[in-house]
């Protein structure tokens, strides 16, 4: 018998100024297509609008 477990996901703020370069600095090593680019960017550009309505 499978038992299930219901598991409740947090979003954590990530409180580093160096991030989305680091991000973008990654995604350049490996050689990143721009779909991804822009999927980092959006995700990044939401991050810091969270940050600045909220803190």
């Amino acid at each position: 018998m499978t038992k299930f477990y219901s598991v409740k996901e947090v979003a954590e703020i990530i409180d580093d100024p160096y991030l989305p370069s680091q991000v973008y600095q990654a995604g350049k090593k490996v050689n990143w297509s721009l779909r991804e680019l822009v999927i980092a960017r959006c995700f990044l550009k939401q991050e810091q609008e969270h940050q600045r309505l909220y803190n």
